[in-house]
């Protein structure tokens, strides 16, 4: 992973005496790779009665574009990433990289119930900050829970008395599928469907 982070686009790496690479000058402008992750799956296959345990290593990668939205390396990015670390894998573990579009996740219904003491659009406004905010400090990689979504708008706007998710689905090479209440995201990250709509419902 650190060898990932460290990747600078459009320099040439160097190699001392004993085959080690490196860069002649580091320069953080050109280091692109802003998230990445190594997924481990393990499996077994059996050869002439016996079972063996083989491990398939996946290294998920993506950069920041220029509203610094979590984004997929474009093709020649991922092209001269995919060379450079070829020089950090070790011989006989192959390793798939792969850099993809963000997952989009959707809900059919999504319910804010808030106090009226509150204008409706200050409420609109601090919940869907509030979803962003979560959107970026989720870590990468890691498993969407739905709760974790609903707990966060409760806990973070002042007004909101509750905030309810339901028919998640989250969209996988161009395929919408849906989960119940947590999922894995293939991309590493995610973002919202664009026209989501929240009811908000004034109440005690």
């Amino acid at each position: 992973i650190k060898a990932a982070r460290a990747f600078q686009y459009g320099d040439s790496l160097q190699f001392d005496e004993y085959y080690k690479p490196y860069y002649a000058q580091i320069d953080t402008s050109k280091q692109i790779v802003a998230q990445a992750a190594l997924d481990i799956l393990e499996s077994t296959i059996k050869i002439g009665g016996q079972d063996y345990l083989i491990q398939t290593l996946t290294l998920k990668v993506a950069r920041r574009d220029k509203f610094g939205q979590l984004a997929k390396l474009n093709s020649n990015q991922l092209q001269a990433f995919q060379v450079y670390m070829q020089n950090f894998l070790v011989p006989g573990i192959p390793i798939s990289i792969k850099s993809l579009d963000a997952n989009t996740i959707k809900f059919s219904s999504m319910v804010c119930t808030y106090s009226p003491e509150f204008y409706l659009s200050t409420i609109q406004s601090e919940v869907q900050a509030a979803m962003i905010a979560f959107r970026d400090q989720s870590s990468f990689n890691s498993t969407f829970y739905t709760n974790h979504l609903e707990q966060y708008v409760r806990s973070n706007v002042v007004g909101v008395i509750d905030f309810w998710l339901d028919g998640a689905q989250i969209k996988i090479d161009d395929e919408w599928q849906s989960f119940d209440q947590k999922v894995v995201m293939p991309a590493g990250y995610f973002n919202y469907e664009d026209d989501y709509k929240i009811d908000y419902v004034s109440g005690n």
